[in-house]
């Protein structure tokens, strides 16, 4: 039913990517990472078969997507203990780990699409 609706509102593999990259940063933000991917993962990755996605791929996706919804506020479980680790305050340490977090990805980014 979820899979039949997600296919009727789109038909490229690159928007359905997108959407996917929004709802599991938005659920990242809410709900913890095993939870949030033992409750996704059965909805979504016969969709991500359906458009012809490696599912490896889908998998590396959606753990990242959840990490970075994990460093984000306003709940942010990760950014409070990385914050109370460090002593630092919650707003410096976002910014500078967003900012390695995304040149790292970048960087790396030729070699997840050898992985598809």
């Amino acid at each position: 039913m979820v899979s039949k609706s997600i296919t009727a509102m789109t038909s490229s593999p690159i928007v359905f990517l997108l959407l996917f990259n929004l709802v599991m940063l938005l659920v990242g933000m809410f709900m913890e990472a095993n939870a949030a991917i033992i409750l996704i993962t059965p909805v979504l990755l016969p969709v991500s078969k359906a458009f012809g996605i490696d599912p490896l791929f889908f998998g590396i996706i959606m753990v990242l997507n959840v990490v970075f919804g994990l460093l984000t506020p306003p709940v942010g479980i990760n950014l409070f203990v990385a914050c109370g680790i460090k002593r630092q305050q919650n707003v410096r340490y976002f910014e500078k780990t967003y900012v390695d977090l995304s040149g790292h990805l970048s960087s790396h980014a030729g070699h997840l699409h050898v992985l598809s």
